[in-house]
């Protein structure tokens, strides 16, 4: 006779991963609706890796640090960023806009994140789909 698993574990990792984009998905749309917007300055930026191995030829992913001042304090932050061949060296002039909750400006997150405005709608998608796959698992 045998024993039945219990889908437990299963429930709880789904269940995790459907928190952490639900959640990821929450913490931008506060910060696109109720965040300020300030300039940060380009601190690091460098190419990471090859070619991006796409149908679309010539991109490369790059990584950036950002620093930021509010109320005299330095705040700081990284993001990555997808675009073509052409690297341009930082020469520390560089500026991008940032988007950070008042009370608490260690939450940021580049303007860029927000552009395609779906993305968010995206996250709470797949939180939603998963979080049901989690109900249904029997």
């Amino acid at each position: 006779m045998k024993k039945k698993k219990s889908p437990l574990a299963g429930k709880i990792i789904i269940g995790s991963v459907s928190a952490v984009f639900f959640l990821y998905g929450l913490f931008l749309s506060v910060l696109w609706l109720g965040g300020t917007q300030t300039q940060a300055r380009v601190m690091h930026f460098r190419r990471e890796l090859q070619e991006r191995d796409e149908t679309i030829r010539n991109k490369y992913t790059y990584v950036y640090d950002y620093e930021f001042s509010v109320a005299g304090k330095l705040y700081s932050g990284h993001s990555k960023k997808v675009q073509g061949p052409v690297f341009l060296k930082n020469d520390g002039n560089s500026f991008i806009a940032v988007h950070y909750m008042a009370c608490c400006p260690v939450l940021n997150c580049p303007k860029d994140d927000f552009k395609p405005w779906y993305k968010i709608l995206i996250y709470y998608t797949v939180g939603a789909v998963l979080g049901f796959f989690m109900v249904k698992i029997k």
